[in-house]
């Protein structure tokens, strides 16, 4: 009788074990999904989209197409940093109890990667500081100085700059020059082009130079 029960036990026992790895398995599984193991941890991510890019930087409906083409899911939030984009990623973590019992529990941890987007009138401004730079006009905050703001507000992150709709911006300081121009020769008058770049307006040389 005893050799019995002592059988059931041990087979018993066999059976929780099987269990509890088959679970951590399971769990080992999802959570290589989550952090980048396959295809499919796109689904575990959610973007978290500044409302100030929604409501004023014009990009929104186009982000909100591109999560809905990945299977993203995304969230507008006011970030510390304006017009900033940033990703939680949602993931499992494995916790064996004293009584040998597997529990998995969800969080959501804060990736390291922040977006950071810059309106075109705002770069422009940080250009014309630079140029200003070491005149007698002297000049308002650079981009050097902008990154190293947001640099102290999110120490620990690996930051991304990008300037949307420059090539838009070049194309209209053309389009107003060549209409100076014309009106110029009509009215019979010296056309200045670079009289724009004295009113505020950038070029390519400026920003690779900034």
């Amino acid at each position: 009788m005893n050799n019995k029960k002592a059988r059931e036990e041990k087979a018993l026992s066999k059976e929780l074990e099987r269990q509890r790895k088959e679970q951590i398995r399971i769990a080992e599984r999802k959570r290589k999904k989550q952090m980048g193991g396959s295809k499919d941890c796109l689904q575990y991510l959610i973007l978290m989209l500044d409302t100030r890019i929604v409501n004023s930087g014009g990009h929104g409906v186009a982000i909100f197409k591109a999560c809905e083409a990945l299977g993203i899911q995304y969230i507008t939030k006011e970030q510390t940093v304006p017009f900033s984009i940033t990703w939680n990623r949602q993931v499992t973590s494995i916790n064996v109890s004293r009584e040998n019992q597997v529990e998995t529990m969800k969080s959501e941890q804060t990736e390291e990667d922040v977006l950071v987007l810059l309106p075109v009138a705002d770069f422009v401004n940080f250009v014309q500081n630079h140029k200003k730079c070491g005149s007698e006009l002297g000049g308002g905050p650079t981009l050097t100085n902008y990154v190293q703001t947001v640099k102290q507000h999110l120490p620990n992150s690996f930051l991304s700059f990008v300037v949307i709709g420059m090539e838009k911006y070049f194309r209209d300081q053309k389009t107003k020059v060549q209409r100076k121009h014309r009106a110029a020769v009509l009215s019979n008058e010296r056309a200045t082009p670079c009289t724009y770049s004295d009113q505020g307006s950038v070029h390519r040389l400026d920003i690779e130079e900034v």
